[in-house]
């Protein structure tokens, strides 16, 4: 009985010290200088959180010249990722780059929400075509040029998964099989995740290329993310954000 009681003693001081050291690691955190940078962000909020995949899609963003950074703290680096504060035609913006996959995409967002007071998700990025009545739209440049002006397609499906398609017999078989017309690894992981939260989220993808490949046009990614982009910088434009509303008035 006395090992007993021994070992109960040794579990309850372990159990007291772990809760001991835990309080104290929160206590550090509220000290950091990142804390604090980072509740004043937060005080100037809420925002609208911009999530985009990839370099093309940030080379886009950052060609746009719509972004205005914040003058106070324009980006903090959290956890490998960096968060660009500032504005959109006026509306409060938080913009972060997932990197491609689902797992990436759905920590992002998580991580996004949990530090910052997002009101809504606006994301944005290129995809492959599966329906072959999809086609790439509107002038690359002179010698890339495309027939007709870009077009907002709506009431079709997309899926997510986390494979590049190939291959074009696949690619016949998510059109025959789910009506699907267009392929990412991204986007239902950040309505997922938008979702979980209670956050509302909306999610434009430009049609880069053909899935499986296509003799009609070769793949245009930084197009794709041109015309997606501006859409979502139309949406932002319009909805706001309450942050800058009030602001406004």
């Amino acid at each position: 009985m006395a090992r007993y009681n021994m070992w109960s003693f040794k579990v309850a001081v372990l159990v007291l010290g772990l809760l001991a050291m835990a309080e104290q690691s929160q206590q550090l955190s509220v000290r950091r200088p990142l804390h604090g940078a980072i509740r004043k962000i937060n005080d100037e909020g809420p925002y609208l959180g911009l999530v985009l995949v990839s370099d093309t899609n940030k080379q886009a963003l950052q060609a746009s010249n719509v972004f205005v950074p914040s003058n106070y703290a324009p980006t903090v680096a959290l956890a490998g990722r960096r968060f660009h504060v500032g504005k959109i035609k006026g509306t409060n913006v938080v913009h972060v780059k997932t990197g491609n996959a689902s797992v990436n995409a759905a920590a992002t967002v998580e991580l996004l929400i949990d530090t910052f007071p997002i009101e809504g998700i606006v994301h944005f990025g290129s995809a492959g075509a599966v329906n072959d009545n999809i086609e790439m739209q509107q002038c690359l440049d002179t010698d890339r040029c495309l027939p007709r002006a870009p077009e907002i397609v709506y009431g079709v499906r997309t899926s997510t998964a986390d494979m590049y398609i190939q291959n074009a017999a696949y690619r016949e078989y998510i059109y025959a099989k789910f009506k699907a017309s267009t392929v990412d690894e991204e986007s239902a992981a950040v309505a997922l995740v938008a979702l979980s939260n209670e956050v509302p989220s909306i999610i434009f993808r430009g049609v880069s290329n053909t899935a499986g490949g296509s003799t009609a046009y070769k793949s245009y990614s930084y197009l794709g993310s041109v015309n997606t982009l501006n859409t979502a910088v139309g949406f932002i434009g319009a909805v706001g954000s309450s942050g800058a509303s009030r602001a406004n008035h």
